[in-house]
Formats: structure tokens, sequence, C-alpha cells
């Protein structure tokens, strides 16, 4: 298996420390090329994921995302620079795209207690805030 048909795998590793991984080959000829990666499963952060080689049929896009709660800006940065830089994209509200085309939502866990606030004065702001934001600025909400 060459690293190239693990380099997501290892760009997530970059910046998530995992326990854990295995990966499974495709033994039958199917529509993907033999010996090709089918699934890895991983760890990030604690959580199990499985990804699927979907093959030129199914690409990614917004509606499925990889949603990270922050605690604090330090972390937001670190995980955005990860994300964003060598062929990332960054799209607004927290939104971005790493090089491979996955979706992720970095966001600090206290944006949905301000969005969500009972007081819509506090509400309005950090909305008001988090729209015009690329990267979300935890001071700016």
């Amino acid at each position: 298996m060459t690293t190239m048909r693990l380099k997501p795998q290892i760009f997530m590793y970059r910046f998530y420390p995992t326990r854990e991984s295995r990966t499974r080959h495709i033994i039958e000829i199917t529509r993907l090329r033999r010996n090709s990666v089918l699934t890895v499963e991983f760890e990030l952060n604690g959580r199990q994921f499985l990804a699927l080689n979907g093959g030129p049929f199914f690409k990614h896009s917004e509606a499925a995302s990889i949603q990270v709660h922050c605690e604090t800006q330090e972390e937001i940065d670190r995980l955005w620079g990860a994300i964003t830089t060598n062929g990332g994209e960054e799209s607004t509200c927290g939104w971005c795209k790493d090089s491979f085309g996955v979706s992720w939502q970095i966001t600090p866990r206290i944006l949905a207690s301000k969005i969500y606030n009972a007081d819509n004065s506090v509400a309005d702001k950090a909305w008001s805030a988090m729209m015009s934001m690329r990267k979300i600025i935890i001071a700016g909400l």
C-alpha cells in the first residue's frame, strides 16, 4: 500500500492523534482498482469514523461535514490552518474544505450559547458577527 492511497488519513493524523486505525483493501474485482483502499477506520479525538472509498461516483459535498467544537481561539487557529493550507479553502461561518474536498465546521463551543441565547440582542449580535466571518474569531462574537 502506498502513502498516496492513505493521504486523507495521514492528513487527519497531523492535527488529531489517534490510537488505532484499520484499512481494508478491495480483494475482489469491482469498479474500483484491485488492492486499492475500500475503507479506513480511524479515531479522531476519541470518536470512531469509517471512511469509504466512493470512487468517482460519489463526490464530497457540504451535505456531510465534520464538525469540531473548539474551546479556545488557539485551537480554532491551529485546526483552521491545518485544513486550509496546502490546497484547502476557506468558506464562511466557520466552514472550510480540506485538500480532499471534505467540508469541516470549526466552531467554538461558546457560539451555540450565544446564537441561541434567550436575549435576542445577544443572539442577533452573535449571528451577525458569525455571518460576516470566515474563520470564527471568538472575541468578535
